[in-house]
């Protein structure tokens, strides 16, 4: 049993089946099991990194809840799971995308991207109301690096600190991995025409900090 499935099963009992539902999914999308999707092939944003944010974003959950005697709502947990399993699916090609790099050209629209796709596949799925497939999205919007808050409309009041938590998780589930200094290079790869995002070529690679995202010298190298 992974730790997430143990997570679910200790911490939100009620919510299990759900939440399995909603990882399994989420796994079979990412070993490319989904008709309209191929498998990640993106090195850092991968399922650990998903497996490893919603690990946090749902344990800040639990812990908002045990410090102020709430009860864990099964609207809000299931708006949070299903926004960490899904914030970064935008890194994902699809099927007949067979445009250079492994899903790292993607990096700026990555977060619209996953937002349409959560959006369709939640419209699919059963118990889901439209509040709670907007909230969802506008959760994922949070995790992005400028504008944040330019969907945060969308979240009703029930729903508006789960955008804060999944941003937060996103940050502390990098950082808090003991190989984050070692898997830096997998995000920034420094190339002969720039700051590369999509290449998998480790020769040679420089470590960078985050602040490149927000320099227009980052692109995607000739050879993705």
């Amino acid at each position: 049993m992974s730790g997430l499935q143990t997570l679910f099963r200790n911490d939100f009992p009620d919510q299990q089946q759900l939440l399995l539902k909603l990882l399994g999914d989420v796994e079979a999308l990412y070993r490319g099991e989904w008709q309209q999707w191929q498998r990640c092939q993106v090195a850092y944003h991968n399922i650990n990194h998903i497996h490893a944010v919603t690990m946090v974003a749902m344990q800040i959950y639990a812990g908002e809840c045990e410090r102020y005697q709430r009860a864990v709502r099964t609207d809000q947990i299931k708006v949070l799971a299903a926004a960490a399993l899904f914030h970064d699916c935008g890194y994902l090609k699809a099927v007949g995308d067979d445009s250079k790099g492994s899903g790292g050209q993607y990096t700026f629209e990555h977060v619209e991207r996953s937002q349409r796709l959560v959006w369709d596949y939640l419209k699919t799925q059963q118990g889901w109301t439209q509040s709670e497939r907007r909230a969802v999205v506008a959760a994922i919007g949070k995790t992005k690096i400028v504008n944040v808050d330019e969907q945060q409309h969308l979240a009703e009041p029930v729903f508006a600190d789960l955008g804060d938590m999944l941003a937060s998780a996103d940050l502390l589930a990098q950082v808090a991995d003991e190989n984050y200094l070692d898997r830096l290079p997998l995000l920034y790869i420094l190339s002969a025409t720039g700051f590369c995002l999509g290449c998998k070529n480790l020769e040679g690679a420089r470590t960078l900090c985050s602040a490149i995202l927000v320099s227009n010298r980052v692109h995607v190298c000739s050879s993705c």
